[in-house]
């Protein structure tokens, strides 16, 4: 399993990590609520790194462990809400089946 810089995630992402490391991790499914909230991306599940087009994906709305993004439930999903490798800010709504294995943790 490649480590974080392995992945080319900034220092400044690692350090977010292993301060988020001390609380606890839970699916975004579970921690999501109708009012958006500020996290920190934990890890992500093996189901869902075998999938290198969803990863991609993922990678372009900011969902990379150490990365700060928003969560708001919706009925379809959650709609996270990131920054992207250029600097500007991505929404996208991620399927139920997705968001269950992307963990993240409170800030």
């Amino acid at each position: 399993i490649p480590g974080l810089a392995e992945l080319g995630v900034p220092a400044d992402a690692s350090n977010r990590v292993v301060a988020a490391g001390r609380g606890d991790d839970v699916a975004m499914t579970t921690i999501a609520s109708r009012q958006a909230e500020p996290v920190v991306v934990r890890r992500i599940s093996e189901q869902v790194q075998s999938d290198s087009a969803l990863m991609l994906r993922l990678k372009n709305i900011g969902i990379q462990p150490g990365r700060e993004i928003t969560l708001a439930a919706s009925d379809d999903g959650v709609r996270v809400t990131g920054e992207n490798g250029a600097g500007d800010l991505e929404a996208e709504l991620l399927p139920l089946r997705v968001a269950a294995h992307v963990f993240v943790a409170k800030l």
